[in-house]
């Protein structure tokens, strides 16, 4: 596998050459981000990824959330992008912790 233990952050990655270099990368090993504005394609392919690399989603945005907190991960396409970032992944994060909590 040429890209374990890497992170792919693939844009337009919801369909076309995108998604099939997202499945690429996942095939060899790589953890993929998948960004696209096409949310419910980009979903599609992420699921379909994660249930071929045993990934659980919820893991993912806690994960990418913890490090955009801790300034691991900046997201720099544009002035509005972060923002956006963090509250969908606040959202999912909180709910998350409410579950734990039960």
């Amino acid at each position: 596998m040429r890209l374990a233990g890497k992170v792919g952050i693939i844009s337009g990655a919801a369909s076309g050459m995108g998604a099939a270099t997202a499945r690429m990368f996942a095939r060899e090993g790589a953890k993929v981000v998948i960004a696209d504005v096409l949310e419910d394609e980009g979903r599609q392919v992420a699921d379909a990824i994660g249930a071929s690399a045993g990934l659980d989603p919820s893991h993912v945005a806690a994960r990418v959330l913890t490090a955009i907190r801790e300034n691991q991960l900046y997201v720099f396409t544009h002035a509005e992008m972060r923002a956006e970032v963090e509250k969908r992944f606040a959202a999912i994060l909180a709910a998350m912790d409410k579950a734990a909590f039960r």
